[in-house]
């Protein structure tokens, strides 16, 4: 039996915020990244076979969502954090999504998924047609978050 309808779209989206509490700044920098009112379900690092991407696409509010997600808090007042979310999509339509968030800089977090991108492709025998990339970078005040998702939805 199957529970969820194979998705048929994706965006790649990204977010930080501060918060008064870790959970917070979590839910602050989801808010940011446009995706607050979802229930978040982790998915693997693959693109269902024929979604297609659309930056524009909405989700109804409070649905469960197969979502490929990274993130980072921290409470260290002046810390730089990053998280960056990619999607390399081979000639053949064939998708791959790679995450990395850290105590990073933007360009740093962005650099490593498409490193990560290009050493998957490389593995698997594909060639890379177009990359899709979100990141955000923040400065820690109090308590801080930066999150980055590729969030899945069955409608275009």
């Amino acid at each position: 039996m199957l529970l969820l309808s194979l998705p048929k779209a994706y965006k790649v989206t990204a977010g930080s915020s501060e918060g008064e509490s870790v959970s917070g700044a979590l839910r602050a920098a989801l808010l940011e990244a446009g995706i607050s009112d979802i229930k978040l379900m982790r998915v693997d690092n693959k693109i269902p076979p024929n979604a297609v991407y659309n930056p524009d696409l909405e989700i109804p509010t409070g649905v469960m969502v197969p979502t490929c997600y990274c993130f980072v808090d921290s409470k260290e007042a002046g810390q730089i954090i990053s998280a960056a979310i990619g999607v390399g999509i081979a000639e053949n339509g064939y998708g791959i999504i790679k995450e990395y968030a850290g105590n990073v800089t933007k360009e740093e977090a962005e650099e490593e998924i498409q490193k990560k991108l290009e050493e998957e492709f490389r593995k698997e025998g594909l060639i890379i047609a177009d990359v899709k990339i979100a990141s955000t970078q923040h400065t820690v005040e109090k308590y801080g978050c930066s999150v980055a998702t590729v969030p899945f939805w069955n409608r275009d």
